[in-house]
């Protein structure tokens, strides 16, 4: 290209004298900001993701766990129309127990507060029915170090227990199962009438 035709293109086009000579036009730093920002959500959620898997695949140990800490009978139970269920289902939390639709533990998303909520229902035999109680069990990250990772789960209402996810199953969710057992117990006893309780 000859001088007199780069003259002429830089006149036509000044944007490209100023990226030529470094200097950045106030659109520039503007969109320079945008992208920053931009950049700056990407990482959120890639950790937002990250937690998220951290949390479901400890929940699903979690549900692991406590089916096995249960000591059940077998996976399943037989209704009288000879259909299988699953003695311990999970799902998204609901208001009433015929709201309950069972979803796995991998396919429950966690919440834009960071926190993974699901219902647990159990199914609990006697000698001629079998009746589900559900209790609501949030995670949610606490602390990730390069040694340990902790959560904070909580049972119902019931104050957090601090969870590390490096340590034996039964000592990282003994507490967790006993404190869902608690909730199950105080449902089930109150199906008694309130004058034989």
């Amino acid at each position: 290209m000859k001088l007199s035709e780069g003259i002429t293109s830089l006149q036509e086009n000044p944007g490209k004298v100023r990226i030529a000579a470094g200097i950045n036009s106030k659109e520039d730093n503007v969109m320079s900001h945008f992208n920053d920002l931009c950049q700056i959500n990407r990482e959120a959620e890639e950790k937002r993701a990250e937690a998220a898997q951290i949390l479901r695949d400890e929940a699903a140990r979690l549900i692991d766990f406590y089916e096995e800490w249960l000591g059940l009978p077998s996976m399943y139970w037989e209704d009288d129309d000879g259909d299988l269920h699953r003695y311990v289902e999970t799902g998204l939390p609901c208001k009433t127990a015929a709201d309950f639709s069972p979803l796995s533990v991998h396919n429950i998303a966690s919440a834009p507060d960071n926190i993974f909520r699901m219902a647990v229902r159990t199914w609990v035999k006697s000698s001629d029915s079998s009746y589900p109680v559900s209790v609501v069990i949030a995670l949610e990250l606490y602390s990730v170090d390069a040694e340990r990772v902790s959560l904070r789960v909580r049972v119902e209402d019931d104050i957090s227990v601090r969870v590390f996810i490096n340590k034996p199953s039964e000592e990282a969710w003994g507490d967790v199962v006993m404190h869902m057992k608690k909730h199950i117990a105080n449902h089930l006893k109150k199906r008694a009438p309130s004058a034989l309780r």
